[in-house]
């Protein structure tokens, strides 16, 4: 199953241990780092993303693959499941 996390607080743990669960059940993993959640993107497995008008509005760098809100839409109708923290 393709999962997609939307992350928008920096270090949130049950966000964090959710998806470490979801890795363990070999579910497909991407993790979405938007809002404020670009000041820390950190995830324990998957493909990790960012988003460019969020690290620009705060005046952050990209921590991981800097996305579109366009390429955003893209990722969210590729997955099976989203689930936004």
């Amino acid at each position: 199953m393709k999962v997609l996390h939307l992350v928008r607080r920096p270090r949130d743990a049950y966000a964090i241990d959710m998806m470490a669960a979801q890795q363990k059940a070999s579910h497909d993993l991407s993790v979405v780092f938007l809002q404020d959640g670009v000041y820390c993107p950190e995830a324990p497995t998957g493909t990790r993303y960012v988003v460019e008008e969020d690290c620009v509005a705060r005046g952050v760098e990209a921590g991981a693959e800097a996305i579109t809100h366009e390429r955003l839409v893209d990722l969210i109708f590729e997955s099976d499941r989203v689930i936004s923290w």
